[in-house]
């Protein structure tokens, strides 16, 4: 019998959030064939709601940041997807939610999706990291401790972008050449 493994970024968030406990019992609850994928999902987004490990008021910005600006990345994926041609899965797929979007969305919409929710998360995550800046010590010497590696790597930093972007670029025309 093979053993269900849960969706592994569900499981890479449950452990960076929740207990190494409330991780066991989740994994060997979802393993037992009781529980879905979704059940999963959704106990995964409650612990991260809850605050797991982490202050719930930060969890709640923080989840309310990624629902405000998905749209805008999601359409823009899309785009970007669709510009690159091709007649495979992923193009048609972004084909239609572009023809979509054309159709159904509005300039007024546009204009919340791209600049209206992006505006809210830029001025709310400003606040509060200055927030936490001013009131956390722990946070402001992490901050710090990361910013003296970041320049001491300096070099490493560079080279890994410039590797990821390579990759990118090669991934992109490789996907092209194959849906061609």
């Amino acid at each position: 019998m093979t053993l269900r493994k849960p969706p592994a970024f569900a499981t890479l968030l449950l452990e960076r959030f929740a207990s190494p406990v409330l991780v066991g019992d989740l994994t060997e609850e979802y393993r037992s064939g009781d529980r879905s994928t979704w059940w999963f999902w959704r106990q995964t987004l409650a612990v991260i709601a809850a605050g797991g490990r982490m202050n719930k008021r930060l969890s709640i910005i923080t989840m309310a940041e990624w629902i405000l600006v998905m749209p805008a990345t999601m359409l823009l994926i899309a785009t970007s997807v669709r510009s690159m041609g091709g007649r495979g899965i992923g193009a048609q797929l972004a084909d239609g939610l572009f023809r979509w979007t054309a159709s159904h969305i509005t300039r007024t919409d546009a204009a919340v999706i791209f600049l209206a929710m992006p505006m809210i998360v830029l001025l709310l995550g400003t606040a509060t990291l200055i927030n936490r800046w001013k009131t956390d010590s722990a946070f402001r010497a992490d901050a710090l401790a990361a910013f003296k590696v970041a320049q001491r790597n300096a070099m490493v930093g560079m080279l890994t972008v410039a590797t990821c972007v390579a990759a990118g670029i090669f991934a992109a025309v490789v996907l092209h050449i194959i849906t061609d």
